[in-house]
């Protein structure tokens, strides 16, 4: 037998995965996920698609023993996605699990980026912090949760800090319906209402600081990094960037320190959609041993040095 379309014309649209589920007799079948993985050894965690602003419902699949991340469908939801997803939610998750992905912090030294510790990055942050918060400026990503928005605000007051930005393209996430009619947004960040409500409500303005001499960008995921590439060619080169970011990019030439971000799949908080939804997010898988999300970050920053470990007093006594 074949299988085509009513017009014999291709499948030339982004919700192409939705005919794997929908199939009755299994003839139809995502690539991507066939013969990966026998289904009755996955765990599956309810969550929020977070690779634009309409905040699809989904479920998230991995092996438990792995931890690996194999697949992601819809989850029903009437009133937002109903039973589908765009092929970008569903596939484009795989920079999860790059080779390339940002593992250590990296500080620029002599022209090159070399390996460093969080303790180092924490205590030169401190020290900044400490002697010159009114040059300091922060960048925060609207892929972060509310709550590592509202983290990071109130740390970086603190100090002194009250230059505070939105890291989005303004233009897309001006927009609250879908482009397509469907599902997608321009806006490919999950949480750019949520960050401007928090802005609004924590008293801050939402504008780069005009002349800093260190810049905080925080929460930055991906390969896409909306508004990213905009912000770093407007700085002067003198600037220190600090860039917290989970997957590689040539924009990592313009920073002075480089450090590793969790996604999305590895933390749990809540986002606000386009549709102005507010929806928790789920971890779905642990996050990796070196990359910090942004409660880690504040948290280091306010003691000045990485979360604590166990002694090795504590370890032998016990």
């Amino acid at each position: 037998s074949e299988l085509r379309t009513w017009d014999n014309g291709a499948l030339n649209n982004d919700y192409t995965g939705n005919l794997a589920d929908i199939c009755p007799v299994g003839a139809l079948t995502a690539k991507d996920f066939r013969f990966q993985q026998r289904v009755w050894f996955l765990d599956k965690t309810e969550s929020v698609c977070h690779l634009c602003a309409h905040g699809c419902s989904t479920q998230v699949s991995i092996n438990p023993d792995t931890n690996k991340l194999y697949r992601v469908e819809p989850r029903r939801n009437p009133e937002v996605n109903r039973s589908w997803i765009c092929d970008t939610g569903r596939w484009d998750y795989h920079y999860v699990t790059e080779e390339g992905r940002m593992n250590v912090p990296k500080k620029r030294e002599d022209g090159a980026f070399k390996e460093a510790t969080w303790n180092t990055f924490f205590g030169e942050a401190l020290t900044v912090l400490e002697k010159s918060a009114e040059s300091v400026g922060v960048v925060l990503s609207a892929q972060l949760t509310n709550e590592e928005i509202v983290d990071a605000v109130e740390t970086f007051k603190k100090f002194g800090v009250s230059h505070f930005s939105i890291l989005v393209d303004p233009k897309a996430a001006a927009e609250r319906q879908p482009f397509d009619g469907v599902l997608k947004h321009h806006d490919e960040t999950p949480n750019a209402l949520g960050a401007e409500r928090l802005f609004q409500k924590l008293g801050i303005k939402n504008q780069v600081h005009s002349k800093p001499k260190h810049l905080f960008v925080l929460g930055v995921e991906g390969n896409k990094m909306p508004g990213l590439a905009d912000l770093l060619v407007k700085l002067p080169k003198e600037v220190d960037v600090w860039l917290h970011a989970s997957n590689p990019h040539s924009f990592f030439e313009k920073c002075a320190w480089v450090l590793p971000n969790v996604t999305a799949f590895e933390k749990s908080g809540s986002f606000v959609s386009a549709l102005s939804r507010l929806q928790k997010v789920n971890a779905s898988i642990p996050p990796r041993a070196t990359a910090r999300n942004v409660h880690a970050i504040c948290s280091g920053i306010r003691e000045g040095k990485d979360r604590a470990t166990v002694s090795k007093k504590v370890v032998s006594e016990f």
